[in-house]
């Protein structure tokens, strides 16, 4: 949606992502569970603790809007990312809520199962098998969590990755140590470099936090 993504906020990106989920339950367990019952849900309102917390936040702005029959309108999204801005700040850096919609570039498909397991919860997720300018430019493309594993010809795959971004012109590294790089992008999504050498997928993803 337009209005979200022009919106200045950090959060902006990481809002929008979750907000059709949002909506949708904020509609069912709040306003069409009260009106049916006199009351909205008391119990847990989605499995996904992201969704569940925000649609709460959410209701009371949804139910005034949906009385006064107004349509969603700027004002309702400042309201809606300031809701999240101020009540969830540390989201934007938690791996359970922004591994949830993710773009996946890695040249060995076992780390696609292992990220899997470890996040079970995913809204969208797209994967690439190999490090390129192509694959790439099409992660850049999409709002989603950027992870690219580099395990094979690291020197050169960790180097084409700092040409591709912007963001990455100073960025320093040591490319036949291991780490994990984490960094907010332009559009607002995070960029997370995985450097692999002899450690676990599972190990180094540990350290996202």
């Amino acid at each position: 949606m337009k209005l979200l993504k022009k919106n200045p906020s950090k959060y902006s990106n990481y809002a929008y992502l979750l907000m059709n989920e949002v909506l949708a339950t904020a509609l069912g367990n709040g306003y069409v569970y009260e009106t049916l019952n006199g009351k909205p849900d008391a119990n847990d309102w989605y499995f996904h603790k992201y969704i569940d917390l925000m649609a709460r936040k959410i209701y009371p702005l949804v139910k005034e809007y949906i009385m006064a029959k107004r349509s969603i309108d700027k004002n309702f999204i400042d309201q809606y990312i300031h809701l999240y801005e101020s009540n969830f700040p540390s989201w934007i850096d938690e791996p359970e809520n922004i591994m949830s919609y993710r773009y996946v570039i890695s040249e060995n498909t076992n780390d696609f199962t292992t990220i899997r397991r470890k996040f079970r919860y995913r809204s969208m997720e797209e994967n690439e098998t190999e490090v390129s300018h192509s694959s790439i430019e099409k992660m850049k493309k999409t709002p989603l969590t950027k992870l690219i594993i580099v395990s094979k010809n690291n020197p050169q795959k960790l180097s084409l990755i700092k040409t591709e971004f912007t963001e990455l012109k100073n960025w320093k590294y040591v490319s036949d140590k291991e780490f994990v790089h984490k960094i907010l992008l332009g559009d607002k999504s995070k960029l997370i470099i995985v450097n692999q050498k002899k450690s676990t997928l599972d190990k180094l993803l540990a350290t996202i936090e």
